[in-house]
């Protein structure tokens, strides 16, 4: 296994839109917790967890991207698909079949994944929205208020 080191917030992640920064730095959060899980039953939960903020932050910046005209909006979301369907397979994989994986295993293949997204989603992807955001409203951003979306059994 090889580990990561932690994920650290810098100036040059943000978007320029408070909501979506303060999505992106939970998710660095979740995302560091599950790396530091200390057995699988915390790995488990943490990934869970992870799993559902993605899906609903993904939501929320996508309805964003809609209310302000972002241009390449679907292009964005079939991204987000991606990223969700590769997460979902690494946790049913490692999570919901007993005796699949260890937890060495499942932080492994997570952590990467996350780290992936981490640089080139949200660090490459994310701030092309930066001109469009300005043209959002709170109202905007609070319409999709988290843990409002079905998780598909995670």
């Amino acid at each position: 296994m090889v580990l990561q080191m932690p994920i650290q917030w810098r100036p040059a992640m943000s978007v320029g839109h408070e909501g979506i920064d303060a999505d992106h730095k939970s998710l660095i959060a979740i995302i560091n917790e599950f790396e530091a899980s200390p057995d699988f039953a915390h790995a488990e939960a943490a990934a869970r967890k992870l799993y559902r903020y993605t899906e609903e932050h993904f939501l929320r910046e996508e309805l964003l991207q809609r209310a302000c005209g972002y241009p390449t909006g679907a292009n964005h979301h079939l991204e987000h698909q991606g990223i969700l369907a590769n997460l979902k397979k690494i946790v049913q994989r490692h999570f919901l079949i007993p005796g699949k994986s260890d937890v060495a295993e499942a932080i492994s293949a997570t952590t990467w994944l996350m780290h992936e997204w981490i640089v080139d989603h949200v660090v490459k992807r994310d701030p092309t929205m930066a001109p469009f955001l300005h043209r959002a409203t709170a109202r905007d951003w609070s319409a999709v208020p988290l843990g409002q979306r079905s998780h598909c059994g995670l």
